[in-house]
């Protein structure tokens, strides 16, 4: 077996998938394996879940909300001390960094 001969040699390990298949042991690989085997079966036949839940109504749907709660502008729900640290870490990020995180007109 050792040493290859060429650099193209396949090394037979004596493992076969079969055999692994039928020795497996309830130790920690058997929780990845069964989130495998529902990967592999659920992502290709996905489709055909999402029909089975639109038909029996279950589901994402679309729905157009329409809320309007009369907030205002979060600057201007921002309290006064929480505004002035914003605008405090901002000009520290300008002045050091170069660099904008906001508008120049949320500044104002």
């Amino acid at each position: 077996m050792f040493p290859i001969k060429t650099a193209d040699e396949v090394i037979k390990s004596g493992h076969t998938v079969i055999y692994e298949l039928g020795h497996i042991k309830w130790d920690q690989s058997l929780p990845p394996f069964i989130l495998s085997v529902i990967l592999l079966l659920t992502l290709p036949f996905g489709f055909v879940l999402k029909k089975i839940f639109e038909i029996i109504g279950g589901g994402t749907t679309e729905v157009n909300l329409k809320v309007d709660e009369n907030l205002p502008n979060y600057f201007k729900a921002l309290e006064k001390d929480d505004k002035q640290w914003l605008l405090e870490e901002e000009n520290h990020v300008r002045e050091k960094y170069g660099m904008k995180v906001l508008c120049d007109e949320t500044m104002h």
